[in-house]
């Protein structure tokens, strides 16, 4: 298990302002990016976006054999069942991994916080936990995870989204596999030149 990753001792990550910095600047993230093109999806609500960064620090700890299902909040149960679910069927329960971590772009200097990479298999996880569900927008987020991994020497292998259902859904997971496009990765670059 990697939880921490950081070449550069100036880059860090402001998680309540979800704000990346190198060097003394902000750098952009894979989000901002791509809602250049994607307007950000919220209909206002705040209780979804918490819902589903909660459930995503669960699942991190749930692959560290952390997690106290006692203290669970937001009927997450379900959802850790599911992942469970989805990791024993997948074969991943034994590898190596990164979760949870965030890193830059080498090169591009764009941040991210990875939710699961299998280090072994080179395969990179995002889990979705909301009804919200778009395809090209989840290309390109998973596509500029890939590269900033592969930027710092990772082989990345697959790129699978995990649509998590819990309580309010039927149980269970879907995972829907991405095939790398570098035309999106160039459209993803030219977005990010037109950050200031």
């Amino acid at each position: 298990m990697i939880n921490k990753f950081n070449p550069d001792p100036s880059f860090s990550f402001d998680e309540e302002n979800h704000i990346y910095k190198l060097r003394g600047g902000v750098i952009p993230s894979v989000t901002q990016v791509y809602s250049k093109r994607f307007p950000f999806y919220n209909n206002g609500d705040p209780v979804p976006a918490a819902k589903g960064s909660y459930i995503h620090k669960c699942i991190s700890l749930y692959l560290r054999g952390e997690l106290d299902r006692s203290k669970l909040l937001y009927d997450t149960e379900n959802y850790i069942d599911s992942f469970d679910s989805f990791i024993c069927q997948s074969g991943y329960k034994m590898q190596k991994f990164i979760s949870e971590v965030s890193m830059y772009h080498s090169f591009f200097e764009y941040g991210f916080t990875t939710d699961v990479f299998f280090t072994e298999s080179g395969d990179l996880i995002d889990v979705k936990t909301g009804s919200y569900f778009n395809r090209e927008q989840f290309e390109m987020q998973l596509i500029a995870y890939a590269e900033g991994l592969r930027s710092w020497g990772f082989k990345v292998n697959k790129m699978i989204i995990v649509r998590l259902y819990g309580k309010d859904k039927k149980y269970g997971h879907k995972p829907v596999e991405f095939l790398y496009d570098k035309n999106i990765y160039r459209e993803f670059i030219a977005l990010k030149k037109q950050i200031a």
